[in-house]
């Protein structure tokens, strides 16, 4: 009577991208734990549970499992595209929908843990990081720019440097990864977020349109300034005699001026 043999399990094949997904995820397992340098494609293979001629078959190296990993955490595709301005885009909706897509990605464990990848093992890989700096400050000018073109967001020095845009967001990363995740950062880091917001409102508000100021009235002329040392003397004060006394004087010597002048013109000199 020949034995019976338990049937054997069906084999699944998977994807290439799932298959190279989890390799990602047991190489960032194993850097985490042992470095780099301490780190064997037999352990990260043995993690997945495949060969190692299976993991070569989508790695060239730890090399190129790091450059990688960096890459399609730090660099995911297809993201940049729904940043266009629009009709209905306001400066808060704007920066609230940075500020969600910015900090909930960097709370993530495997942004966290790459991160940290990053600051212990950059160095190996300067290329890489030099390309990643260089995409994201790009993108995030390129998108600024659209928004200022469009007049909804101000030309500031915060448009125009933009790593002034990243920086509240990567304080916090570093004290999560110093400090761990305590109640007292997390507490911080909420804080911090609004101080966030209100730096980008501050310094990405449109500055209202000027206003024409009604024009200034002239001020009328200064009055004629009259000398104090001569008064003014009208024509009728100087006929106006001063006294009786002046009165006579002066018919007298009016009679005696047309008795002198003799006749006028046209009359007969009476004998």
């Amino acid at each position: 009577m020949s034995a019976v043999h338990p049937p054997r399990r069906k084999r699944i094949r998977l994807s290439p991208e799932v298959r190279r997904e989890q390799i990602l995820e047991a190489a960032l397992v194993e850097f985490g734990s042992h470095g780099f340098d301490g780190t064997s494609i037999e352990a990260i293979a043995r993690r997945v549970g495949m060969s190692q001629a299976g993991l070569y078959a989508h790695f060239r190296g730890k090399d190129d499992i790091l450059v990688s990993l960096l890459q399609s955490t730090l660099m995911p595709p297809g993201d940049w595209g729904q940043w266009a301005p629009g009709a209905e885009t306001t400066v808060a909706g704007f920066v609230d929908a940075w500020l969600t897509e910015a900090y909930d990605r960097l709370a993530q464990p495997r942004v966290l843990a790459v991160i940290r990848l990053l600051i212990a093992e950059g160095n190996r890989v300067p290329g890489v990081l030099g390309a990643w700096r260089a995409r994201m400050l790009d993108e995030t000018r390129r998108i600024l720019d659209r928004f200022v073109a469009a007049g909804l967001l101000r030309d500031s020095v915060l448009s125009r440097h933009v790593m002034l845009a990243f920086s509240p967001a990567v304080h916090t990363v570093m004290w999560r990864l110093v400090f761990g995740d305590t109640p007292q950062i997390a507490t911080e880091t909420r804080a911090m977020r609004d101080a966030h917001r209100e730096l980008l409102l501050a310094l990405l508000q449109p500055e209202p349109p000027a206003t024409l100021a009604p024009p200034t009235p002239t001020p009328p002329p200064p009055p004629f300034a009259r000398s104090r040392s001569a008064p003014h003397v009208g024509r009728a004060q100087r006929m106006k005699p001063s006294s009786a006394g002046g009165q006579k004087a002066g018919f007298q010597a009016s009679i005696a001026g047309a008795a002198t002048a003799g006749p006028v013109k046209g009359t007969k000199r009476t004998p």
